[in-house]
């Protein structure tokens, strides 16, 4: 197998697919998001306060969820142990859960509707993202070529090195 090789640590195949999904793409769907909202027919209706406010909190999401993917992006390809990898499951995670809520939760407080309203515009989207979020997670603490990439105790490789 590739990753049990000599050279098979290192960001690549599914890993490799993550960094390029959280640092190239999901910047791509947000600023699509970002896009599609100002050709929206139904914010004219909002009034400009509203308008205003939502603004303010889908570019403030939409921000911190890309410097938060960039910084994974970094941790992940120039800090090689173990620590990275709860970092990343924490901050994806974040990521993921703040985009949900702030899709209902913001935008129900914003516009000033019942949150019940707006629970019947989580979809199969959310769902995937949640499923994805899992999937990450199960992908970060099983996964031989995240152990081989991310290893526990550094210094002890170092440390057999000096000594063999």
């Amino acid at each position: 197998m590739a990753f049990l090789e000599e050279g098979g640590d290192g960001v690549s195949g599914w890993l490799g697919a993550f960094v390029v999904m959280i640092g190239i793409f999901t910047p791509l769907n947000i600023a699509l998001g970002l896009w599609s909202m100002y050709g929206d027919p139904t914010r004219h209706f909002l009034t400009p306060t509203m308008w205003t406010n939502l603004q303010l909190l889908v570019w403030t999401v939409s921000i911190a969820t890309v410097a938060i993917c960039w910084y994974l992006c970094w941790l992940l390809n120039n800090r090689q142990a173990w620590r990275t990898v709860p970092i990343t499951i924490g901050l994806y995670w974040l990521v993921v859960l703040a985009n949900l809520t702030g899709k209902v939760v913001g935008v129900a407080y914003v516009l000033g509707l019942p949150l019940a309203y707006l629970m019947d515009t989580v979809g199969i989207r959310d769902a995937l993202s949640l499923a994805l979020a899992v999937a990450v997670t199960l992908y970060f603490l099983l996964s031989k070529r995240v152990k081989l990439t991310y290893p526990r105790h550094p210094q002890d490789d170092a440390m057999r090195q000096t000594f063999d």
